[in-house]
């Protein structure tokens, strides 16, 4: 997953776009008060904050789990009975 977003920030045009008059005082800036590395290393810093994390993937249930009817209540009120799923009515 790493692998894909660092190639991801790697071809983003937004590194081929060229410099508006806007974004030369603030680049000019940049590159007096830090190194290059410093800068780049921000940049992808900031690139990464703003993609989303990772999901932890949890595998769905089988179908025999699906269908499979789940007790409600038993604990609570010491009976033992079914809840259908809407699916299932």
């Amino acid at each position: 997953m790493a692998q894909r977003d660092q190639q991801r920030l790697l071809d983003d045009p937004v590194l081929s776009d060229p410099i508006t008059d806007d974004e030369r005082a603030i680049v000019s800036a940049l590159f007096e008060r830090h190194e290059v590395e410093q800068i780049a290393a921000a940049f992808a810093r900031l690139y990464r904050k703003g993609q989303p994390a990772p999901e932890e993937l949890i595998a769905p249930p089988t179908h025999a789990q699906a269908a499979t009817p789940q007790r409600h209540g038993q604990a609570q009120s010491g009976g033992s009975h079914y809840c259908r799923s809407r699916a299932e009515s």
